[in-house]
């Protein structure tokens, strides 16, 4: 038998024997690198983390950086178009208050209408006799460039028998009535019976009541009588004096001739 030679039905006695679990992990190695694998993950995901904030610090910093020098270059451009339009606001502020001084604003008694308490229209003309009560309405219109501000307001509806007095206590009178907006306009402020806000061409009223006498008689004439003093955006100090008398013939309260004081601006 030649060395090494097997032969038929021969069992090879010396084949080697390979032990079974070589390639097998024990459970600690398999925790092991489980845990290895988790802390690498993390730690994986922690440098990533850091690097998104310092991505985002330096985003954060570049746009405030940009912020900053938006921020200077319009300041830059507001003070050179200060250094330019600053004198065109002042010659366009003088010219305002130029027009303001050549058309100072002004109220003025625009109209008194008077009727019967009891009549169905405004229209109806009252009839002076003694025990009647008649209502009316003075209307006070604004005019001139700008509106006004009044701080205060006296006006006296009374009976007299001949002309006007040289000067009249205000104080002996009830006031005239409630101070009204016009309804045709929404600018009026009324803040009280003395303080009244208004822009040109604002509207308001007096209301007003009142009952003839009783010993009335043809001599006795009825007259409306008042002031206003107001201010202008300037602080300057203006007025309006009105003095009517109502005239039985043409139905109308008209301004009381040769008495300048009594209807006169300031």
């Amino acid at each position: 038998m030649w060395p090494g030679r097997r032969l038929k039905g021969e069992v090879n006695s010396h084949k080697p024997k390979w032990p079974r679990n070589k390639h097998k992990r024990s459970p600690v190695a398999a925790i092991t690198a489980f845990i290895n694998a988790y802390i690498k993950e993390q730690r994986t995901d922690r440098e990533q983390q850091a690097g998104q904030d310092r991505s985002r610090k330096w985003r954060e910093i570049f746009t405030l950086g940009f912020v900053i020098l938006t921020t200077i270059g319009v300041w830059k451009q507001y003070e050179e178009m200060r250094k330019v339009y600053g004198p065109v606001e002042k010659q366009a502020k003088a010219a305002q208050d130029q027009i303001i001084l050549t058309h100072p604003p002004r109220l003025s008694l625009n109209n008194i209408a008077i009727w019967p308490e009891d009549a169905a229209k405004k229209s109806a003309i009252p009839r002076l006799i003694p025990g009647n009560k008649i209502s009316g309405e003075a209307f006070v219109v604004s005019n001139g460039s700008e509106g006004t501000t009044t701080y205060r307001i006296k006006c006296a509806l009374f009976w007299r028998e001949g002309p006007l007095p040289m000067y009249i206590d205000f104080d002996e009178f009830p006031p005239c009535g409630n101070l009204t907006p016009s309804p045709h306009n929404r600018v009026v402020n009324i803040q009280s019976e003395n303080v009244v806000t208004t822009s040109p061409g604002d509207v308001f009223f007096w209301t007003l009541n009142f009952t003839v006498p009783d010993d009335y008689r043809p001599e006795l004439q009825l007259y409306f009588v008042g002031f206003m003093e107001y201010r202008d955006s300037l602080g300057s100090r203006r007025a309006t004096l009105f003095g009517r008398k109502y005239d039985i013939r043409t139905s109308r309260f008209e301004p009381v001739k040769n008495s300048p004081p009594w209807e006169s601006y300031e």
